[in-house]
């Protein structure tokens, strides 16, 4: 019985739950002493799960638990659907937070029954996984792998990142095109302040102006900006995205460390990075902040946008298609995050090899159905049903899917042009030399 087990990434922080569904076993010949499970993503903690009992995700009707995030509604379709097609499968999925891939996916590996389908933990480096066994070679397992291979955007499969020894043991399945620290903002406070960032992106001055009228027009009744203090994570995604965009030298290292191309030194002391702190020091000083943020998490803040506790948030795309179920009729906006001046064009680094990690176990007894549904999902076709299901989210690998993302909701057009217009591939030493891979341990 084949088992995937993941995180799952959209929209919320599962830091303390264990989350996800299991259903679905598979059955051939004995069963295995470990259940298969599906993984998802790299982690975004400042995502979670809809809030509302049947909420849905992009613009699919299937229901959505709290308890499972847009991801999760992709798989549960479509091993309904894979069930239906091979009546002597069934299949476990159950996705988990980082905590416990942590714990449970090296555990496995060591007892010899890790679930069939996993994503490894972000502590332990990919080199270091296919070197101790953890997983087996996709060229090994999908049939025609090379002409599969062939057809995915270029970048995807790179050598020391998702290549070892001339194979591939890691899978992405979704595109890493995408950042989550766009400004999202209540339009009708917005235009009733006289301010129009999806027309004249803010400045970092502007943007810290807009958030004091605001402020002030909302007279304790709501605040400029709302943030999610309670994850310590956010400050540095915060100084981070605002300090690279503000600087066209400066990308991200392993381990997200901003390093300026030029010069291959750590950036954290540039004046972008320190800038972008001062500026939320200073809105914090202004009171521009919503009273208690620094003990909300980021499915708490976001929630309190449409509420009307806030004017302005700061996070990611998933946003979107979570307001549009759960608030459908907050109207809001999105813009580019700000930047220092308007003498800079914003741009956003990420590194090759795409997003959402696959790995199949070296020891499955199923690396065949694996196989069988890692050729659907990987495909064109995959591609468009995981993008009308999850949305802008977590954006497909293929150009000819991400249209279908964003169907006919205009704030979701807006992600997929901001993102093209910011986001560019960055260097990475592991694609001039492999071994670099090495020195990531």
């Amino acid at each position: 019985m084949p088992s995937f087990q993941s995180h799952c990434r959209f929209p919320v922080d599962t830091a303390n739950r264990r989350q996800g569904w299991s259903r679905h076993r598979r059955r051939c010949g004995t069963e295995p002493g470990g259940a298969p499970r599906a993984c998802s993503g790299r982690r975004q903690p400042d995502r979670d799960p809809g809030t509302g009992d049947a909420a849905s995700c992009g613009r699919g009707d299937a229901p959505l638990d709290r308890q499972w995030r847009c991801q999760g509604l992709f798989w549960r379709a479509f091993f309904e659907e894979y069930q239906k097609a091979h009546p002597n499968i069934t299949i476990e999925y159950q996705g988990l937070p980082w905590n416990e891939i942590q714990k449970v996916i090296p555990l496995g590996v060591r007892n010899g029954n890790a679930p069939d389908v996993f994503q490894i933990p972000p502590n332990v480096p990919a080199a270091m996984a296919v070197a101790e066994g953890w997983g087996a070679a996709f060229d090994d397992i999908i049939p025609n792998f090379e002409e599969f291979k062939a057809k995915y955007p270029s970048g995807v499969f790179v050598p020391g990142i998702t290549d070892f020894d001339g194979k591939t043991y890691i899978l992405p399945l979704t595109s890493n095109r995408r950042h989550g620290s766009l400004l999202l903002y209540n339009q009708a406070y917005m235009t009733e302040a006289g301010f129009d960032p999806a027309t004249t992106p803010f400045t970092w001055e502007q943007f810290r102006e807009a958030a004091r009228v605001l402020t002030e027009q909302g007279a304790g009744e709501y605040y400029g900006l709302i943030f999610e203090g309670a994850q310590t994570g956010r400050y540095a995604a915060w100084a981070n995205a605002l300090g690279s965009m503000s600087g066209p030298d400066v990308g991200f290292f392993v381990g997200d460390a901003p390093i300026d191309w030029k010069t291959g030194e750590f950036a954290f002391m540039t004046d972008e990075f320190i800038g972008a702190i001062e500026l939320l020091l200073a809105l914090r000083d202004d009171g521009s902040i919503f009273p208690g943020s620094s003990s909300l998490n980021a499915p708490e803040a976001r929630a309190r946008v449409p509420q009307g506790a806030a004017a302005m948030i700061i996070q990611g795309p998933w946003n979107v298609p979570q307001w549009r179920q759960e608030s459908p009729d907050f109207e809001f906006g999105v813009a580019q995050t700000p930047m220092a001046s308007t003498d800079v064009s914003p741009t956003y680094h990420v590194g090759p090899g795409g997003s959402n990690p696959m790995w199949v176990y070296a020891q499955s007894q199923h690396k065949e159905i694996a196989a069988d549904i890692f050729s659907y999902v990987g495909s064109v076709e995959g591609q468009k049903a995981w993008a009308q299901i999850v949305s802008v989210a977590d954006p497909a690998l293929f150009p000819e899917a991400q249209s279908a993302a964003a169907g006919d909701d205009p704030q979701a057009a807006r992600v997929n042009e901001i993102f093209e217009e910011v986001i560019r591939l960055a260097p990475d030493p592991r694609v001039r030399n492999p071994e670099a891979a090495e020195v990531f341990q």
